[in-house]
């Protein structure tokens, strides 16, 4: 007796992506029944693939447009059934590592991401870019320039496809993107430009991919700092403490929240051109200001603050705190997973009846970012010194579940080897404080989305929120594990007697991710580059770049990318290069006597401009 065909995709549908290939090989009747679209498409539902039940026309096109699935890049073209589009973003989650995280830390070496990389120039050694947002639907990004305007540019071959001249725009114009919309600030103070893709335009009949039409200038009754786009609103801080939210297709002022009296009053204390100090959600609108405690949730329904940080610390107690384990880099590109262990959480996260500091005070550590991540449900903070993770922040606001704030600190130390001299022990190559000392000049950047998170600040940093991973036998006494996993890429900054050495993304100022890949800012340091031919380039390319200042977008892309493998890893230099920097910061502190000055965190960057110099050095 045969089961009915319905019944047995109904079996099939229930079993993981592996058992599914192996009942395909089973025979031609189970491979019938194993591929087919019913069994295929609820696995793209329990994956998370997709949201909601559809066919596979609609599947891809809401990879096209909807934000919770698109992605810039043209990965699914051709895919046409549920069984391709499962194997394709399966293959994408490996090669992110979402798959392959180790969920024991391994002793003998690193797992190691290769994505491939993509530089996208298409002005060459004027290439200027200050804002990146990622127009999915047209294949493009869209970027602002330091010098001002905006330009579309092809994510694959770095065509210019549209662009505004700089003189039509401010310099360093934000820049928001929802939906087809483009938004970015006008010269004066309080105005939003509001642009539309020619591709949602009725009138236009044959629209050019990555043009915009002018669509509106929406005025704003207070002075703006800072803002935020998800279509259809508009959200923006202002000076006077509001939140002001438009509905931006029928240009109307829909939304006047005051910030009187919320721990984030004062908001414009530490807000400038680099920061993301606000965001939001369906339910909530989320604000951090320039102080340690200043850090609030409020409802967008009853327009109160349902959240602060000081208060949660007090009812919950001080966060669980870790920090990466600080490995050594290899000479290859590549993201190395960091095995993190157990810390003591900094003096700013713990509450204390004996904590004399003012609450609007500026703490040891200041907030730069926040952005939720709905995939996870998790709320994610960046300050100058590591991550603070709001765990289950929705759940616990909305529905009274169990909160969990994890503070993920940047490691103090960082090693690596001379490019040039292989051969030669480990350098410790950051300074302590090294976080604090670079938010002087150049603010740390933050993407997430899609359970992972990507910072860029003296490193690059991903975590992923949706990959446990063990905790380092080598610094924690207990085994055990974490809800997330951390990747650093192998290049740092290194920081000697005040000069940054050749890290091309020392002054990135955006960076954006999809499901495919990250897009951030950086210079242009030829040799730091993956696959480019040096020789395409005439000898004074570099200089003139370092020059000009120039700024391009690139992308880490996880859809070209290879297979994540493990890399041994020479431990003894390792423990060589530790044990000297014990030694040495043993001796220093008995020499000198300790001092509460912060005379030394007060550096301005300056560009070197030696013409003898390529390697795109900076002197602080």
């Amino acid at each position: 007796m045969r089961l009915p065909e319905e019944l047995q995709q109904q079996v099939l549908a229930s079993l993981g992506m592996a058992d599914l290939a192996r009942m395909a090989r089973v025979s031609k009747q189970w491979h019938h029944v194993a591929r087919s679209d019913a069994v295929w498409r609820a696995t793209a539902l329990r994956q998370g693939y997709i949201h909601v039940d559809c066919d596979i026309t609609t599947a891809l096109e809401l990879c096209r447009t909807d934000p919770r699935h698109a992605m810039a890049s043209r990965y699914l073209d051709g895919t046409s059934t549920y069984y391709e589009l499962c194997r394709r973003l399966c293959l994408l989650d490996r090669h992110w590592g979402r798959s392959t995280a180790m969920a024991e830390p391994r002793t003998d070496g690193v797992r190691e991401l290769s994505p491939a990389a993509r530089y996208l120039r298409p002005a060459g050694s004027d290439e200027d870019v200050w804002r990146i947002k990622l127009d999915h639907a047209d294949h493009c990004i869209i970027v602002t320039g330091r010098r001002g305007g905006v330009r579309t540019i092809d994510v694959d071959t770095g065509e210019l496809l549209w662009s505004i001249p700089p003189s039509e725009t401010r310099r360093c114009p934000h820049l928001e993107w929802s939906h087809g919309y483009m938004i970015f600030d006008r010269e004066s103070r309080g105005h939003f430009e509001v642009w539309r893709s020619e591709r949602i335009i009725p009138e236009v009949a044959e629209p050019r991919r990555g043009a915009y039409r002018q669509y509106a200038i929406l005025d704003a009754p207070h002075p703006i700092l800072a803002y935020r786009f998800q279509y259809p609103t508009l959200l923006s801080a202002t000076a006077d403490d509001y939140v002001l939210l438009y509905d931006v297709p029928s240009r109307t002022l829909t939304q006047k929240i005051s910030l009187a009296s919320t721990a984030t009053r004062g908001v414009n204390m530490y807000v400038d051109a680099l920061t993301q100090p606000l965001h939001f959600d369906d339910n909530f609108v989320f604000l951090v200001g320039g102080s340690t405690f200043s850090i609030t949730v409020l409802s967008r329904a009853t327009q109160s603050a349902v959240w602060h940080l000081r208060d949660h610390l007090e009812r919950f107690g001080e966060p669980s705190c870790y920090v990466p384990e600080p490995l050594p880099t290899t000479s290859a590109l590549c993201f190395q997973q960091q095995h993190v262990y157990p810390v003591p959480p900094p003096h700013m996260l713990v509450a204390s009846p004996d904590d004399v500091r003012r609450a609007d005070s500026a703490g040891p550590s200041t907030w730069s970012a926040v952005h939720p991540d709905v995939e996870s449900d998790t709320l994610v903070l960046l300050s100058q010194e590591g991550l603070l993770l709001f765990r289950h922040y929705s759940a616990h606001l909305l529905h009274g579940a169990a909160p969990e704030l994890i503070y993920v600190q940047l490691p103090n130390r960082v090693y690596a080897r001379p490019e040039d001299r292989p051969e030669e022990p480990l350098d410790e190559v950051l300074p302590p404080n090294w976080g604090l000392m670079l938010e002087h000049f150049m603010p740390g950047q933050l993407a997430v989305a899609h359970g992972r998170v990507f910072m860029v600040h003296g490193m690059l940093l991903m975590m992923d929120l949706l990959a446990p991973s063990g905790l380092s036998a080598r610094y924690s006494d207990r085994p055990g594990t974490v809800p997330f996993s951390v990747y650093r890429w192998s290049d740092v900054m290194v920081l000697e007697h005040r000069r940054i050495h050749g890290f091309p993304y020392w002054n990135c100022s955006c960076v954006q991710m999809d499901r495919t890949g990250v897009y951030c800012v950086s210079t242009q340091v030829l040799h730091k580059e993956i696959d480019t031919d040096l020789a395409s380039f005439s000898p004074g390319y570099e200089i003139e770049c370092h020059l000009k200042n120039s700024t391009m977008a690139m992308a880490f892309r996880f859809d070209l990318g290879a297979e994540p493998a493990c890399r041994p890893v020479d431990m003894k230099s390792y423990d060589d290069a530790l044990r000297a920097a014990d030694e040495e910061e043993a001796r220093i502190h008995a020499l000198a006597p300790s001092t509460d000055s912060d005379d030394d965190l007060d550096i301005q960057l300056e560009p070197w401009t030696d013409m003898d110099e390529s390697d795109g050095s900076v002197d602080l």
